[in-house]
């Protein structure tokens, strides 16, 4: 059976997932022998969430956001997706941070991003990446691959890492 692969990407609000919101999620859907499928939103952070100044320091200020969807949207976003009836993998440079925001926001919203989410495999490319290219971080990965990339965008953020991966043969 074919596995589709999830590459995502968050920036929040803070690191604690109980505390802090997701403010934008980029997300890549790709298959063997695909195109990958690019996506990308703003997000309103659900109520009463704490915000740290030094991580909203790192966002794109509030001018270029544009419209923001509710935390619930993005997760019915995303399952709309993905194809039905494929093992998922979900990747990332760091992942594990982004998958628990995402549970945390399946929690209060009671809407599973997919059903038999806690079922799925995840992958974080960082490990094998930065032992690869020598580097400690996404930033300097993608320098030394030659990859434009806007730090701290979620869209720039999984573009960069796919494309690490992709080259990498990860």
């Amino acid at each position: 059976m074919p596995t589709v692969r999830l590459w995502i990407d968050l920036e929040t609000t803070g690191k604690d997932p109980g505390k802090h919101g997701i403010v934008e999620c980029g997300w890549i859907v790709s298959l063997p022998g695909c195109e990958p499928d690019k996506h990308f939103a703003f997000i309103r952070p659900h109520k009463g969430h704490a915000v740290d100044a030094s991580a909203v320091a790192m966002h794109r200020p509030a001018s270029e956001r544009g419209r923001a969807c509710p935390e619930w949207s993005i997760l019915r976003k995303i399952r709309a997706s993905l194809p039905s009836g494929l093992a998922v993998e979900v990747c990332g440079w760091g992942v594990e941070f982004d998958v628990e925001f995402i549970r945390a926001a399946e929690m209060r919203t009671s809407i599973p991003m997919v059903p038999g989410w806690r079922g799925f495999t995840v992958r974080d490319i960082k490990p094998d990446a930065c032992a690869l290219l020598g580097v400690e971080s996404l930033e300097e990965a993608a320098k030394a691959m030659r990859i434009e990339h806007r730090p701290h965008r979620a869209d720039s953020d999984v573009n960069a890492t796919f494309e690490i991966a992709r080259r990498l043969g990860l």
